[in-house]
């Protein structure tokens, strides 16, 4: 990836913390970041690391290293982070309704598929889906923790820490569909 200085703020979730900070984009994605196999830690900047619990305090970090393999949940902060590379990188994909659980959260909203998925396939180790995929329109059902708003927008989360998902059968209407109705 090319040096630029930009930044995204994001929040980062594991199954114990949560980290909100300022992550080195240099102009790509959050989703190419995190997929993004020549490394396998993400670096915030500015960070704050906050516990759940009657008595912890925010820590903050001036930079802080998390491994890509504790993170479960990535929720961007702010607009789009990198316009240009979403037209350039624009794949069509159908959505599909989902329900999905990993440790400490059960979530429910919108996940976009190239093809027609089997929801084993996103479980699966050697499945061709990159490990971190973004939902839309999401609603954080349960947790263990106040570490996510009830609403998100937009999250992604980490394919690998899935322990269950449930998908719509049949696609849902594109969006140019619902505008026509």
């Amino acid at each position: 990836m090319h040096e630029d200085n930009t930044f995204t703020t994001i929040t980062a979730i594991t199954a114990h913390h949560r980290y909100t900070g300022e992550l080195p984009s240099r102009g790509y994605r959050i989703a190419d970041i995190l997929n993004d196999s020549s490394t396998n830690v993400l670096k915030l900047h500015d960070a704050i690391a906050s516990g759940s619990g009657v008595r912890v305090q925010d820590v903050r970090f001036d930079e802080v290293v998390l491994k890509k393999e504790s993170v479960l949940i990535v929720i961007p902060q702010g607009k789009y982070e990198a316009p240009r590379r979403r037209r350039n990188r624009y794949i069509e994909r159908d959505r599909y309704g989902a329900m999905v659980s990993l440790p400490g959260y059960i979530l429910s909203g919108v996940i976009h598929l190239p093809t027609k998925p089997v929801p084993s396939f996103l479980l699966a180790e050697n499945s061709t889906l990159p490990d971190f995929m973004g939902m839309t329109n999401v609603t954080v059902h349960s947790s263990m923790h106040d570490f996510t708003p009830t609403d998100c927008g937009v999250l992604i989360v980490r394919r690998s820490a899935l322990e269950a998902v449930q998908l719509t059968t049949h696609a849902l209407a594109k969006r140019e569909d619902l505008a026509e109705s």
